[in-house]
């Protein structure tokens, strides 16, 4: 029970940090001036927005967006894999420049990113198989 308890915070903690940090990428997308920019900052902004459901639904049981039509699944997949993604770029760029500059900064980007990245394959197999099958013993199978 205390180990479940604590699962559901620290999930419920990673969410919020990548709801703040995907706000912050959404932010450096808007400002560029390439083409896709946009698009990007659009598609990451949602996945924040994700985040931000992933927590709701942690909180209080109940979400944002409802997950139960086929449509908004497909969506939940798709913002999952944005935190991934955005997750794993941050483990690569602290592990090209944690060479360069040694600073415990870059360690920290590469845990986060970790974690990131752990929390999106957490939530897509939470909604994949729900939540009776992913529990702390479900997880070490990952």
């Amino acid at each position: 029970m205390v180990i479940n308890l604590l699962t559901r915070v620290l999930v419920t903690a990673l969410n919020g940090f990548t709801f703040v940090f995907l706000l912050i990428v959404a932010m450096f997308f808007a400002t560029m001036t390439s083409p896709e920019a946009p698009l990007l900052a659009v598609l990451v902004l949602l996945s924040s927005v994700d985040a931000l459901d992933d927590v709701a639904r942690s909180v209080t049981g109940r979400s944002l967006i409802p997950v139960e039509k086929s449509i908004y699944r497909l969506a939940n997949y798709v913002f999952e894999s944005i935190s991934g993604i955005v997750g794993m770029a941050m483990v690569l760029y602290g592990m090209l420049y944690i060479h360069y500059f040694t600073i415990p900064f870059w360690f920290g980007v590469i845990l986060a990113g970790t974690m990131m990245v752990v929390t999106a394959i957490y939530d897509m197999f939470k909604l994949r198989y729900g939540r009776k099958v992913v529990s702390v013993r479900a997880v070490k199978y990952l």
